[in-house]
């Protein structure tokens, strides 16, 4: 189980660090610090699921086993369409005008 949490923990470090790549210089340190809290929030879709899949009589196993792959299917979707930065200049100039 501790095996687990550590695989989410180092997840969670490398979403971050993508949004913060993936963000404008100005922009970085409010999309770093803004994701890990929705990610609360988007728990509680999980949470929705599995209590409306509890109440229609689904298998318990089968729930979680499900939107984990719904999951990994949508990391590697979003993965491919992801820009890579590497070798890009990443600095912001606004234009004043």
């Amino acid at each position: 189980m501790l095996s687990l949490v550590a695989v989410a923990a180092t997840n969670l470090v490398v979403v971050i660090t993508s949004c913060a790549e993936n963000s404008a210089t100005n922009c970085r340190a409010f999309a770093t610090t803004s994701l890990p809290n929705f990610m609360p929030g988007a728990t509680v879709i999980f949470i929705e699921v599995f209590n409306q899949a509890s109440i229609a009589g689904y298998n318990k196993f089968a729930i979680p086993i499900t939107c984990m792959i719904f999951c990994c299917i949508l990391a590697i979707f979003l993965l491919k369409f992801t820009p890579e930065t590497f070798g890009k200049d990443m600095e912001f100039a606004e234009d004043e005008s």
